[in-house]
């Protein structure tokens, strides 16, 4: 299901097209072919979200591929390209302000239907594993790239019969905000987004305890009740045999905890997250839980320098008891220790529970336009009608040991 745009010109089992930046020649090219890209795009590679095992993996359920940019005859980076859809209930533009305002959200908002997205970015991923560009490149020269890859494939799923509303490149930091005001030169309107919870691991840190250490005794009590609840439950890392064999146990559980969210991307496949884990080996943890012999739920974890709290399933109706998210989420802690990676990032949900246990909120925006001219004019409008509500945040650490993990978390945001 991935793209296959063609252009004017077929190479290296790649579609390349070529268009003008300014004065300067500049070239796009849609992956078709994995074993034909060049070596020198490699270096932009630099996200386990952005390389070949990951993207082949979601390729057979979902529309989606890389492309390359080329710059002055020079490799420029690379961008990831996915057609999604999105529904959420949060937005309710208009609804207070004049009943032509109020017919307008209706039909153009995302909380009447599902709305097709073109998106620049990755719809299962928290933070910005979208694109990757050469550090030297101006941000006038980025944004013309990405708006020209973007119409390229509006073009493309319009032909092909697949409307498509909105296009989002999603994940921005507060470091790339020379680039957001370029891609508003394109019609794209800003849209704060929920923070993502991101715990920092400190190098000293060499087992559970360590980590533990540094917390106050008030939220040191919630790690240890965590285990003490759950101390019945047993845990074992499953084989993609074993994730074939049972995914109509663990499944359900997934489809449990994605209907709890109220603003949510069409949701992964049984056979994606099976055929990733054919893909990334090692590099994806899947592990099950058991309480009394019965399977209550899972956890997926992908490991790169950094981890990623993928996902979880989870049986409601004993959630509670055994407090099992809470041990799932402490259970990530100690997997990163152990694999020695520099963060894990926790995502956009549960946030106060995040932050007890450490986590800190990285704020991130996005920027969207309406693929046709006349409703992107109330873009801004609409998006200004979104109203995300923060839970409150808990301060766990010992006051120094707060002030080291803000540091790092800071230096790492500086880097991407």
């Amino acid at each position: 299901m991935m793209f296959a745009v063609q252009s004017k010109e077929e190479k290296k089992g790649c579609s390349w097209s070529d268009f003008w930046c300014g004065k300067t020649k500049a070239e796009l090219a849609w992956v078709n072919d994995w074993n034909n890209i060049p070596v020198a795009y490699h270096t932009f590679l630099d996200s386990i979200f952005l390389q070949k095992e990951y993207i082949q993996s979601l390729q057979s359920e979902y529309h989606c591929t890389l492309v390359l940019f080329k710059y002055n005859e020079q490799p420029a980076g690379v961008a990831l390209f996915f057609l999604s859809e999105f529904y959420t209930e949060d937005w309710r533009g208009g609804e207070e302000r004049g009943s032509w305002a109020k017919w307008l959200a209706q039909k153009w908002s995302v909380a009447s239907q599902v709305q097709r997205v073109l998106l620049c970015g990755n719809p299962f991923v928290s933070g910005p594993h979208g694109f990757s560009f050469q550090k030297n490149l101006s941000s006038a020269i980025k944004s013309d790239l990405l708006c020209q890859a973007m119409d390229e494939a509006v073009g493309h799923f319009k032909t092909q019969g697949e409307r498509v509303g909105i296009c989002l490149i999603k994940d921005f930091t507060c470091y790339q905000q020379d680039l957001v005001k370029e891609l508003k030169k394109c019609g794209f309107g800003s849209v704060a987004a929920d923070p993502i919870m991101v715990l920092p691991l400190l190098p000293q840190w060499k087992s559970f305890e360590d980590y533990t250490q540094g917390l106050i005794s008030k939220f040191r009590s919630k790690a240890v009740t965590a285990y003490k609840k759950s101390e019945q439950v047993t845990t074992a890392f499953w084989s993609l045999d074993e994730m074939n064999d049972f995914k109509s146990q663990w499944y359900p559980l997934y489809e449990q905890v994605y209907l709890q969210a109220q603003n949510r991307w069409q949701p992964l496949t049984a056979a994606a997250l099976c055929n990733m884990k054919a893909q990334l080996g090692e590099s994806m943890l899947f592990r099950a839980y058991f309480w009394n012999t019965q399977l209550v739920g899972f956890s997926v974890a992908i490991v790169d320098d950094e981890m990623e709290a993928h996902l979880v399933g989870i049986d409601y109706a004993v959630n509670r008891q055994i407090y099992l998210y809470s041990r799932m989420l402490y259970d990530f802690v100690e997997l990163g220790i152990q694999r020695k990676v520099k963060q894990i990032v926790f995502g956009r949900t549960a946030v106060e529970i995040k932050s007890a246990m450490g986590a800190m909120p990285v704020y991130y925006g996005n920027v969207l336009r309406h693929s046709r001219s006349i409703p992107n004019l109330f873009v801004k409008w609409m998006t200004q009608s979104l109203d995300y509500e923060i839970e409150d945040m808990r301060a766990p650490w010992k006051g120094e040991l707060e002030r080291e993990i803000k540091e790092r978390l800071q230096t790492g945001m500086m880097h991407e």
